[in-house]
């Protein structure tokens, strides 16, 4: 019973998308702009790739450490 309540769920999901992408589709058609709904930002703060760059080093050098710190005491 649940498989068929799975199933059920994504044919839904499959129809909605079908809608959505025929409904982009008619608007290009028809010649209006396909535009994209979504929200320009992501948060209130804004990020630059470089400060995004410096958080992923610094997370990859406390990882690092917290390993060789955890394999140190292993060993001793």
């Amino acid at each position: 019973m649940s498989f068929l309540a799975l199933l059920s769920a994504l044919q839904f999901i499959l129809c909605f998308w079908l809608c959505l992408i025929i409904k982009v589709t008619w608007k290009v058609i028809t010649g209006h702009d396909a535009e994209d709904n979504r929200s320009e930002s992501e948060n209130d703060s804004t990020c630059d790739d470089a400060s995004v760059s410096q958080m992923h080093l610094n997370n990859m050098e406390l990882v690092s450490n917290t390993t060789k710190d955890y394999i140190k005491d292993k060993l001793t």
